[in-house]
């Protein structure tokens, strides 16, 4: 009787025939630590809204977007090679601290050349949106969290090409509160330049912890008997397009947010700030899995033919899953949640809405755009996110009078033609190593 219920439940819900897939529990471990990480970060975001007010948790979240752009930029080029090394060094010792060596040396010249252009460009930027010794100093240190975000990010990508998820997850739960309580005592005591250098400190504790926790993973990984391989002093072919494809995404909803500081007060950027950090909570489960389904579709692309298919469907299926379960709540909870952040005003919650329904197209999104990273189709990914950065300013452009209502519809609208295209072409890959495995 037992085994008849379990095959129903397994026929009715398929996903549970590969509950101990690695690339599930790889997304488990990972949520494990996201969960616990934004869980905190967001009770403290809320609280600096309130201690800041509209102005000045404006200029905080602008100064926040700029740092992370700058990261996102720069870091996401080691990180997408640290992981395809790592996940092909996980049966070397050798080859494992080789990859480690190599990415983290690229993360760290690529870090301080992004702080330095961040910290050349940071005054006129301030002035530009801001004009206040305030903004200086907060758009200063906004610009030295560059380097410890990428450190945080190319280790949690060592970590994933390692399959060393339990790791990392228990390395962000024990270090988030640290940056949670020191960017709201900061806040308390000294503002948004206060909350900023919080912010700093307690990114620099968790970077600091993912890398202990990278030397262990190292340990880890058995000691293989072949040869040593020499030391790779190439570049890595995906390193360039890599780059100029996180440029031609990452700062587009940094331009925007500008553009519409710009046009209608710094204080018109406060409600997008309080929306994008809930709409990336709503993709605690699709940027976790992600982040093991790069790894395993590395590997799954040297295996026979339509082993890739049938990872990518498996981490797609569950993360439109977790989408649809939790966007019902958090579109029904938006005023209550604008109500946390001291905004109100029906303006406000439709522009909530439109943001976070723009980050649930970018979660299923998410998906596809692994398997062009993992097939090496970076230039196509480049070409895609040009199409889909021109759409997202262009809009904002048109609408910015409509304020925070403007930039949410030109998110949506921009996402879902994004969206739309990239799933043609991974579709497209996917489906031909399907067709190859029956040939």
């Amino acid at each position: 009787m037992a085994t008849g219920s379990a095959e129903r439940l397994h026929a009715r819900f398929p996903i549970l025939t590969h509950a101990n897939h690695p690339l599930l529990r790889g997304g488990a471990w990972t949520f494990v630590g996201q969960l616990g990480a934004q869980s905190i970060a967001l009770a403290a975001n809320a609280i600096v809204g309130r201690v800041l007010g509209p102005a000045g948790f404006g200029l905080y979240s602008l100064a926040q977007t700029t740092g992370n752009t700058a990261a996102t930029v720069a870091g996401y080029a080691p990180a997408l090679v640290g992981t395809r090394a790592a996940a092909a060094a996980r049966t070397s010792r050798v080859e494992a601290q080789d990859a480690t060596r190599r990415t983290l040396r690229t993360a760290f010249f690529v870090g301080l050349l992004a702080t330095a252009i961040l910290v050349a460009l940071s005054p006129r930027y301030a002035n530009l949106v801001a004009r206040s010794r305030e903004a200086l100093v907060v758009f200063g240190v906004a610009s030295t969290l560059t380097l410890p975000l990428i450190w945080l990010s190319t280790c949690g990508a060592l970590l994933a090409g390692f399959g060393a998820f339990r790791l990392f997850a228990i390395g962000r739960i024990i270090s988030a509160p640290f940056a949670a309580a020191l960017t709201v005592v900061g806040a308390l005591t000294l503002g948004a330049p206060g909350a900023l250098l919080g912010l700093l400190l307690g990114t620099a504790v968790i970077a600091a912890v993912a890398h202990s926790r990278v030397r262990r993973a190292i340990g880890l990984v058995p000691e293989s008997d072949a040869t040593i391989a020499r030391t790779r002093t190439t570049i890595d072919p995906l390193l360039v397009p890599a780059a100029l494809s996180s440029a031609a995404s990452a700062p587009v909803i940094w331009i925007c947010q500008t553009l519409l500081a710009t046009h209608g007060g710094i204080s018109s950027v406060a409600v997008i700030g309080a929306s994008i950090v809930w709409g990336q909570a709503l993709l605690l489960v699709p940027t976790s899995l992600n982040q093991a389904l790069l790894a395993e579709l590395a590997h799954a692309v040297t295996l026979p033919a339509g082993a890739a298919r049938r990872v990518f469907l498996l981490g797609w299926n569950t993360a439109i899953v977790s989408i649809l379960a939790l966007l019902p709540l958090i579109l029904l909870a938006a005023p209550l949640v604008m109500r946390l952040y001291g905004f109100e005003g029906a303006s406000t919650t439709l522009a909530f809405r439109l943001v976070v329904g723009a980050y649930a197209v970018q979660g299923v999104t998410g998906s596809a755009i692994k398997v062009l990273e993992s097939y090496g189709r970076i230039w196509i990914q480049l070409a895609l996110n040009l199409v889909w950065a021109g759409v997202f300013i262009g809009l904002v452009l048109v609408w910015r009078s409509n304020g925070a209502v403007g930039f949410g519809s030109a998110a949506l609208t921009s996402f879902l033609i994004h969206g739309t295209l990239v799933h043609l072409f991974a579709f497209r890959l996917v489906s031909r190593s399907n067709h190859d495995a029956h040939v």
